[in-house]
């Protein structure tokens, strides 16, 4: 890969750039016509000498480098400054200036979290101000429902800082967070994220009919179409009749024989088999109720990944707590602490 000074494409005269300390991430930096990158914390050799020399060396930089996979060259923009070693932070690659073009995230042992885009580009509002070292790994998640993406960090001094951006939830998916997923498989290619839970459940008994409805998921979170859907009567699975999902936020009816249904619950599934929480409405006589347990699930916001944790396995849980959801805890905890005083 490229790294000499005459190789650099931005402002930066600290030559050779070196990959060093923290992660390497993937993805398309600048949209998805642009060709797969790798990015990762750099420094140049005047920086390196700085860590093992008794004095300051000067005119010593930080780097976030950006290669072009195809070439080994650098993304246009990079290697772009930072001031100051990304000890153990790996970077996100993710839409935060809304522009549709997805941007290297990354903090360091200084007092912000940085955001670059292709040919060197700061998003508006950038860099944000954390007041503390950071050591930690962004995320980005719809977290309040907004149809926006949010950015957490944590500090060293355990802060937790959570900020609005401009860009879209419904996105590509580059490298949002520690490990790139819930399941921390580190890999570009894994898709685990599972649809939202079904929105608005609910049944009416229509003669010797029941007629059920709900609002449909998307295929991750709440963005794109499910694959399927997994409808259950009584705990039975029903084979046949079941509509095939319409795109996320429109109207889903299914009608079934009324005679001795107790409940019907109803599931989304994507293309890569990931499973949404399931929603359960329970019949009493000539009333229909959605259990509380799943009501609040699927009041239209965006499910957070902390939610969604219920519907996957023990090795998805293990990787939410490498990302967003363990900031999200965090805070639940901090409160708790603060109202116990």
């Amino acid at each position: 890969m490229a790294s000499g000074l005459n190789e650099f494409k931005s402002l930066a005269t600290d030559g050779p750039s070196v990959a060093s300390l923290g992660g390497g991430v993937f993805g398309h930096i600048g949209g998805s016509s642009v060709p797969l990158s790798f990015a990762m914390g750099g420094t140049g050799l005047r920086r390196l000498l700085d860590v093992v020399l008794p004095e300051q060396q000067l005119l010593a930089e930080d780097h976030v480098d950006a290669w072009e996979l195809q070439t080994g060259t650098f993304m246009p923009g990079f290697p772009a400054l930072m001031n100051d070693l990304q000890f153990f932070n790996t970077p996100i690659i993710a839409d935060v200036s809304g522009d549709g073009n997805a941007e290297v995230v990354t903090s360091s042992a200084m007092y912000d979290v940085r955001a670059y885009g292709l040919g060197g580009t700061v998003p508006t509002g950038w860099p944000k101000s954390t007041g503390g070292w950071s050591v930690a790994t962004p995320a980005v998640a719809d977290f309040n429902g907004d149809g926006k993406m949010e950015l957490a960090l944590m500090t060293r001094a355990g802060q937790l800082f959570v900020w609005k951006t401009d860009g879209a939830a419904c996105q590509t998916r580059e490298w949002p967070k520690y490990q790139h997923d819930l399941h921390n498989s580190g890999n570009y290619a894994t898709d685990a994220e599972p649809p939202s839970v079904v929105g608005a459940l609910h049944a009416t008994r229509s003669g010797d009919s029941l007629v059920v409805t709900w609002r449909a998921p998307g295929d991750d979170d709440n963005c794109g179409t499910a694959k399927r859907y997994i409808v259950r009567v009584n705990g039975a699975v029903v084979g046949s009749g079941v509509p095939a999902p319409g795109a996320a936020g429109s109207s889903q009816t299914m009608t079934i024989p009324a005679a001795n249904v107790r409940s019907v619950t109803v599931q989304a599934q994507d293309a890569a088999g990931n499973l949404g929480i399931p929603a359960t409405v329970t019949l009493h006589g000539n009333h229909a109720t959605t259990s509380r347990a799943h009501s609040k699930a699927s009041g239209g916001l965006a499910t957070s990944p902390a939610t969604r944790a219920a519907a996957k396995p023990a090795g998805a849980t293990r990787g939410l707590l490498g990302g967003f959801g363990a900031l999200v805890l965090m805070v639940g905890l901090t409160m708790r602490r603060r109202r116990s005083v």
